[in-house]
């Protein structure tokens, strides 16, 4: 798999082949998994015995828990000192780290509208697929309006921000009338 989201599944495939006239007997391949990378099955696989041009496939699932580039290794042994190794394509596992933070004005005045301002920006190397922004309204506030179509439903507003690519910053505000508590 050339590209990945940490935590995307990461398909490492192969194909061992017996190349010569005879017999393989006793093929085992290991998977030489980098750090970084978790898989979910075992990473030796026993192939058994291989006749002349015969070949076997076998595959692997696995995750990246970082950010980075990683590279498979597997090395095929059977029994005459036979042995092969290959190098797989390198996967590039990319990561979205949202920060958001909510500038609110220093003092609210009842019956006039304050505005909150929420910004936020994806600091990773990948992209942040279908943002989403979710805002509870203050206590005693009447919802007026919200920028970049957001909604209000059951006390909060909620915005639908669509993909955020690596240092890309959103902003969007929530006005509110304060009004006054009832006892």
């Amino acid at each position: 798999t050339p590209e990945v989201v940490v935590c995307d599944p990461i398909q490492v495939t192969g194909t061992v082949t017996n190349t010569g006239s005879g017999m393989a007997r006793n093929v085992k391949v290991k998977v030489n998994v980098p750090a970084g990378l978790k898989c979910s099955g075992p990473t030796d696989v026993d192939v058994g015995t291989l006749g002349a041009g015969e070949s076997r496939n076998f595959s692997l699932t696995c995750q990246a828990d970082k950010s980075g580039s990683f590279q498979t290794q597997a090395a095929a042994m059977a029994e005459g000192g036979l042995n092969a190794s290959s190098e797989a394509k390198t996967t590039v596992a990319k990561q979205a780290v949202l920060t958001i933070a909510k500038n609110c004005p220093g003092r609210q005045f009842l019956g006039r509208n304050t505005t909150f301002e929420i910004v936020v920006k994806n600091t990773g190397d990948g992209v942040a697929k279908d943002c989403v922004v979710e805002d509870m309204l203050p206590a005693n506030a009447t919802f007026v309006s919200a920028s970049n179509g957001g909604q209000a439903s059951g006390g909060k507003v909620m915005w639908n921000l669509g993909n955020l690519a690596p240092n890309d910053t959103k902003t969007v505000t929530v006005v509110v009338t304060a009004v006054p508590a009832i006892a």
